[in-house]
């Protein structure tokens, strides 16, 4: 027995709708970089049957965790999810050989090393995005050159947030995978540049609308890598310190509250470094006084 695409596709629809309503985010933010807004209320209302990658996009820039909803795969979107399921496991467990060759077959299948009309599809965009941020780890994993990692995750971050070069102050709507890719492109960026969007990046996590379980994808890792270029300065005051200290801090919480651990070890290492350096701080000041 079948099912009502159409039917199927209002449910999707009015789900994604309330997400994006209830945190204040309009129909022009969620589909930014990728799709138009008539496509939208044609989803919505069911009368486009979009694909898995663009729904999943679209509620994943509503802030909402992925176990509130179903997915629905036909046999063609099961194929793709089960391929790029393989690949992220291999990379995860370090096996090379293993992610390299279901990365090849992924790029064969989906025809990712052409141009031919990616610009207007926004399903090939999402495809290669995928591909090239799966890439740009591995890249970076074998100590790839400045210029070599910039180059693949700037690409993978303009196929679907063009304006990246703008403030995140003027209201972008972004999902966990593409705040972590950006994070990834702007390290390779000079230093002062790099603390100036990682900042941003950081206050786009505090200050936008998302459940805990959602924020906590990125959170940590913004922090780390902004306090790392916080480090790097060449003076450092005693209140700066202290910040970066009620970062590690903040970031630390909202792991206890979610129960993970990610970037656990590396933000006790900032705190531990920092501590350090404030005693040997003060060793001085009170050395000048004397």
């Amino acid at each position: 027995m079948g099912y009502d695409k159409e039917f199927v596709g209002k449910l999707y629809g009015n789900f994604l709708k309330a997400s994006y309503s209830n945190y204040k985010i309009t129909a022009k933010q969620i589909v930014k970089g990728l799709c138009s807004i008539s496509m939208l209320s044609q989803i919505e209302n069911g009368k486009k049957q979009a694909s898995w990658l663009l729904r999943e996009r679209l509620l994943r820039r509503t802030g909402v965790v992925s176990e509130t909803y179903e997915t629905f795969l036909n046999c063609e979107d099961y194929t793709e999810w089960k391929m790029q399921k393989e690949i992220l496991n291999a990379l995860y467990y370090r096996n090379n050989e293993e992610m390299i060759a279901a990365l090849k077959d992924y790029e064969t299948k989906y025809y990712l090393d052409t141009e031919q009309k990616r610009k207007d599809d926004v399903t090939k965009r999402l495809r290669r995005q995928f591909y090239l941020a799966v890439k740009g780890i591995y890249l970076k994993r074998q100590k790839a050159e400045r210029e070599e990692l910039i180059k693949v995750f700037g690409e993978a971050v303009r196929l679907t947030v063009p304006e990246i070069d703008m403030d995140f102050s003027l209201g972008m709507v972004l999902c966990p995978e593409e705040i972590n890719l950006i994070l990834e492109y702007v390290q390779y960026f000079p230093p002062e540049e790099a603390r100036k969007r990682c900042q941003e990046i950081q206050d786009y996590l505090q200050k936008q609308g998302m459940e805990d379980e959602v924020k906590v994808q990125n959170y940590p890792k913004a922090v780390v890598v902004l306090c790392k270029f916080l480090l790097e300065q060449k003076e450092i005051e005693l209140g700066e310190y202290q910040r970066i200290i009620q970062l590690c801090d903040s970031a630390i919480i909202l792991l206890r509250n979610t129960k993970k651990q990610y970037y656990l070890i590396e933000l006790l290492e900032v705190k531990e470094k920092v501590i350090c350096q404030m005693k040997n701080l003060n060793f001085q000041t009170e050395e000048l006084k004397k």
